[in-house]
């Protein structure tokens, strides 16, 4: 059963919202809106934690937070994990009372930790459910279900809990397992290859049930914020993931990219905020002994449209099949994985837009957006199109996980791709004249006249091989393009707060297609963003405790030092930043830094506190803020007291601040141009009245061209007009089933 979110006394989830409407809409002047969907999802770091030493296998996990621990249950009993020094705190058996066998046929079906009551729960298959004391180590058995356990899930907020018993009954009771009621299931209503889905009350009284759904499978996730029920269901030539009303009607479907009886789906999981869907999937097996690979895919939704964003591909080894899944309940994108081999696997995600950076005259102002084994590729010089349509797009042989447009300024608009399989395909614009099988042009139904890259070679990552081939699915993260083919990437250490940078170099000398390592660089500290000036070629590191290093590639020996400011001391921002970049201001090189919580800084000041994101280009910096305006300075001969007064100070609209639609963040500036490029919250689009029309070919957008040798900034040339920022107006609407 899936535990409904927020669910209060006599409340229940929240009634289900009708659907956004999906708009196409143009922009007056010089801002484009498109809709909350160019971002990928870019991972900050990853931790591996084990192997550890242990009886049996591991069945199943859960969190302590208040600890920052891992409670581990297996065929003996369970264990507490400490990531941070990779050891056991706690070893509790639950044989020697008789909880579970001494032969180790034992099974755990549910684990949750109770701060409230100091204590953990479990549940056995056997039908016992026990609270243990992890400070005195005591066990306490506050319930027995004769006919065994099934499954044990716990409300949200831990005032109920729920147990499946082998009768097929539910049983509820209150957090200290004081019974409530007890309901049949009614399986035989489901029938043969037909299920139905049942909503139960607060108070287990059934409130809807479905028709009976053919193919309908297992996993069973009910959305945090309420809305909607995800489950599965493979249908006559597809397997799709099906969303259900509180009511039981359908709403809405995607294909996951697997013929037809191909894999098998685990589960299904959201996180916090209802933004990204995980979906665990195995091979089905074809014969006895066959290998099955295991997989975790990540999805999000966008104008109506579902994008794989992630796919982690953990392969057949036994040490690495994945055992248990869950989303980290206070941190919304962290992601904690249990394998096998008693490895431990963390994982830290942010939104981040991937878009092609340069000098003001091979700026094409091109934004990478992830879809699967494609990514669509936007050139708003050319067109401003919302996503899913795109310019063109680049398809894959594997689900693609990162992508990186070159650093140098002459070849901003060629692109590399870095996939599950760990391959790395590199498309280049111009210097071919044959038409490649892997570029087309458009999508849903967009074309537009551009300039596209080829395929011009796929490099193979050799991560480990042998006995220590590592579990982790995902080693490198922050995969940049430095040279023609040189690639930089960050990896976890041999400590978790540790990090290498690695040099991955190519060309004819790489031998069978494979990147060689031409060095590694071992970091003092937990790396968790990579920025380049394009200029400058500086590269800055920043660490998780938010203090900034230089990373001296050029030198004969790579080597690290601190990031110092104009007065010499060492650069630290206050607070860790989801986004970074490097900038001139004043003829001094800085570097500027956002937080998840719209703080931002320019080295170790904060300037502002009211920033939801940030563009720089050429000597200009654009930064968009929480009174939804857009704000352009001019980074040329300022100083760090002079921005900081000017953002704090600003609030009436002036030449050099704009009104904006609320919610509206920076995608990219689109040079020689009048056009800066907004990505702006559905709930802005939705207010919009929804008709019935076809898909549009094409999306236009009036602005009128400053003449070629001026710039686009009101606050540089007075002579032209100023920039009139007008407020995002949609102008049709499209909806869709």
């Amino acid at each position: 059963c899936a535990k409904a979110p927020h669910c209060r006394v006599g409340g229940g989830p929240r009634t289900p919202l009708p659907p956004p409407r999906r708009a196409s809409c143009h922009a007056r002047g010089a801002a484009s809106c498109v809709a909350d969907t160019m971002r990928n999802l870019k991972l900050l770091h990853s931790r591996e934690h084990g192997p550890v030493q242990a009886l049996g296998s591991p069945q199943c996990f859960c969190l302590r937070a208040d600890q920052g621990t891992l409670l581990i249950g297996s065929e003996y009993g369970i264990l507490e994990l400490d990531p941070a020094i990779r050891g056991v705190m706690n070893d509790i058996s639950l044989t020697v009372d008789g909880f579970l066998p001494e032969d180790g046929s034992g099974h755990i079906v549910g684990i949750e930790d109770l701060p409230d009551q100091e204590s953990v729960c479990i549940a056995t298959a056997a039908g016992d459910v026990i609270l243990c004391n992890l400070s005195t180590k005591q066990l306490e058995c506050v319930g027995s279900v004769d006919s065994g356990l099934t499954t044990m899930s716990w409300s949200p907020d831990q005032e109920l809990v729920l147990l499946v018993t082998g009768q097929r009954t539910l049983i509820m009771m209150t957090k200290d397992f004081e019974p409530i009621t007890e309901r049949e299931i009614h399986q035989d209503d489901f029938g043969e290859g037909a299920r139905k889905i049942r909503v139960w009350s607060r108070e287990l009284v059934l409130q809807s049930t479905s028709e009976p759904i053919p193919g309908l499978e297992q996993a069973l996730a009910w959305k945090p914020s309420g809305s909607l029920i995800a489950s599965t269901q493979e249908k006559p030539n597809k397997h799709d993931v099906v969303f259900f009303e509180k009511n039981g009607l359908l709403h809405g479907e995607f294909t996951l990219p697997f013929q037809k009886g191909k894999a098998k789906v685990n589960e299904l999981l959201w996180n916090l905020d209802s933004t990204i869907l995980a979906v665990w999937l195995e091979d089905v097996k074809k014969e006895k002994n066959s290998e099955t690979n295991t997989y975790v895919q990540l999805w999000t939704v966008g104008n109506y449209h579902w994008y794989l964003k992630q796919s982690l591909h953990f392969g057949s080894a036994e040490k690495s099949r994945l055992v248990s899944l869950l989303w980290d309940p206070e941190i919304p994108y962290r992601l904690h994985a249990l394998c096998r081999g008693w490895h431990a696997l963390c994982y830290d995600w942010h939104w981040s837009t991937d878009c092609s950076t340069g000098e003001e005259s091979h700026l094409v102002a091109n934004v990478a957006v992830i879809d699967g084994d494609k990514v669509l590729v936007t050139a708003f010089q050319h067109s401003v199109v919302p996503p899913p349509m795109c310019t063109f797009q680049l398809q894959l042989q594997q689900a693609v996980n990162q992508v990186a447009f070159h650093t140098d300024p002459t070849k901003s608009a060629d692109l590399a791709v870095l996939d599950a399989s760990n391959r790395i395909s590199v498309y280049r614009v111009g210097d071919s004249t044959v038409k490649d099988p892997t570029v087309t042009l458009g999508g849903s139904g967009f074309k537009a006249s551009v300039e596209t890259p080829h395929l011009e070679k796929t490099y193979r990552v050799e991560v480990c091989c042998g006995e220590g081939k590592q579990v982790n699915p995902l080693t490198f993260r922050l995969f940049t393009w430095l040279q023609d083919d040189t690639f930089l990437a960050v990896s976890q250490g041999q400590l978790a707060t540790h990090s290498i940078i690695h040099h991955l170099t190519g060309g004819p000398e790489a031998e069978g297609g494979c990147l060689h390592l031409r060095l590694s660089v071992p970091v003092d500290g937990d790396v968790i963003s990579l920025c380049c000036n394009p200029k400058t070629r500086a590269i800055a590191l920043q660490l998780a405790d938010g203090q900034i290093l230089k990373y001296l590639w050029e030198a004969p020996t790579p080597a690290l030092e601190p990031w110092r400011s104009s007065t010499g001391s060492a650069v630290q921002f206050p607070s860790p930043c989801v986004q970074t970049a490097l900038a001139m201001i004043g003829g001094e090189e800085a570097i500027l830094g956002l937080t998840d919580r719209c703080r931002f800084f320019i080295n170790d000041v904060e300037v502002a506190s009211n920033v939801t994101s940030f563009a720089r280009y050429d000597d200009f910096l654009l930064v968009t803020t929480h009174s939804h305006t857009c704000q352009c300075v001019s980074l040329r001969d300022t100083s760090l007291k002079v921005l900081q007064a000017g953002f704090s100070s600003s609030s009436s609209p002036n030449e050099t601040l704009r009104k904006v639609e609320r919610g509206s963040r920076i995608v990219t500036v689109v040079p020689q141009d009048t056009k800066l490029i907004l990505q702006v919250s559905s709930h802005g689009i939705a207010a919009a009245p929804c008709v019935r029309i076809p898909p549009p070919h094409s999306v236009t957008h009036s602005s009128a061209s400053p003449p070629p040798n001026e710039k686009v900034f009101p606050n540089i040339q007075p002579k032209p007009p100023p920039l009139q920022l007008k407020t995002i107006i949609p102008c049709s609407v499209i909806c869709y089933n």
